[in-house]
C-alpha cells in the first residue's frame, strides 16, 4: 500500500508543496503545463520555477514527484493523464486528490475524478489546500461533504 497524492499546479506551487509537506506521500503526481512548470512565483516568495520548488520540497520529505505535462485546458488530454495515474494505482493505496490548484479544467476534472473513484477507493481523501505568503493556510478534507453533495445532485436530476 502506497500513499499517493494527485494534484494540479497553476501559477503558484504553494498548494502542491503544502500537501507534500503535510501528507508526506510516497508519490505525488502533478498535472502541469510547460508554462506552470517553468513559472517563477516571485509574488509568492519563490525564486525558483514551480517545478524546481516542488521537486526541492519533495526531496526533503522523500516524496517522488512525477510531473504529468499536458495541455491544461484540454479535458481529453487531462483525462488521459489522470487515466495513466489511476491505471497504476492499487485499490489498497491511500489516495489524496488536491483539487485546489491548476487551470479551471484541471480543478473540475480532479474534483469529478475524486468523487467518481470514491465509490470504489476506500482510502481516498479529497482535499482543499492553500497556503498564502502571509502564513494564512487552509487544509480541509472535503471528501464527505463533496460525496454528499454529488449524491444529492444525482438524486435531484
Amino acid at each position: 500500500m502506497a500513499k499517493i497524492a494527485i494534484q494540479g499546479i497553476g501559477e503558484h506551487p504553494a498548494p502542491v508543496i503544502f500537501v507534500i509537506e503535510k501528507e508526506e506521500p510516497d508519490v505525488s503526481y502533478v498535472l502541469t503545463s510547460d508554462y506552470s512548470y517553468d513559472h517563477v512565483d516571485g509574488e509568492g516568495g519563490f525564486d525558483k520555477s514551480s517545478g524546481e520548488a516542488i521537486a526541492d520540497a519533495a526531496e526533503k520529505i522523500g516524496t517522488e514527484v512525477k510531473f504529468m505535462k499536458c495541455d491544461t485546458f484540454d479535458p481529453e488530454e487531462i483525462g488521459e493523464k489522470i487515466g495513466e495515474i489511476l491505471g497504476g494505482l492499487d485499490p489498497d493505496d491511500e489516495v489524496i486528490i488536491n483539487y485546489t490548484a491548476g487551470s479551471a479544467t484541471i480543478k473540475i476534472i480532479l474534483g469529478a475524478t475524486a468523487v467518481a473513484i470514491s465509490r470504489f477507493m476506500e482510502n481516498l481523501r479529497i482535499v482543499y489546500a492553500i497556503k498564502y505568503p502571509d502564513g494564512t493556510e487552509k487544509y480541509l478534507d472535503q471528501t464527505e461533504a463533496l460525496g454528499k453533495l454529488f449524491t444529492q445532485l444525482n438524486q435531484a436530476v
